[in-house]
């Protein structure tokens, strides 16, 4: 007889930016940089490396339902506001807090309207 933990389940993450979750969200994606460096010396090349500018960046793409955009993100990316995203997956909260970037909007023939942006600044915390 099989085991119930042979066949697990796989929960979605959930996206949050300030007070509540991101429903119209259908794509987050979060890269970690370390910015270690490779240092070479005139006898050892490579001999190590070095820790450099640590950095954060999330993008996350939503669809734009007939009510509207979920948030005003034009207008928190005009006025440069500093915004939080989460990203909740199971027994782990991943935080990126810094400024909106590159918006992008797509609206064709298959699909619903999408909505792109990213968010570059600095993670709350190691990522591991």
């Amino acid at each position: 007889m099989a085991d119930t933990k042979d066949f697990l389940d796989y929960p979605k993450g959930v996206g949050a930016l300030g007070a509540g979750d991101l429903l119209d969200v259908v794509d987050i994606n979060i890269a970690f940089t370390d910015g270690e460096k490779v240092i070479s010396t005139l006898r050892q090349n490579p001999a190590g490396s070095t820790g450099g500018s640590k950095s954060a960046t999330c993008t996350f793409r939503t669809v734009v339902s007939s009510e509207g955009f979920e948030r005003d993100w034009m207008g928190q990316y005009r006025r440069r506001k500093e915004v939080q995203f989460r990203l909740k997956v199971p027994g782990l909260v991943f935080s990126v807090t810094g400024r909106l970037t590159n918006p992008q909007l797509v609206s064709n023939v298959d699909n619903a309207v999408e909505f792109t942006i990213t968010i570059i600044g600095k993670a709350a915390a190691d990522p591991v």
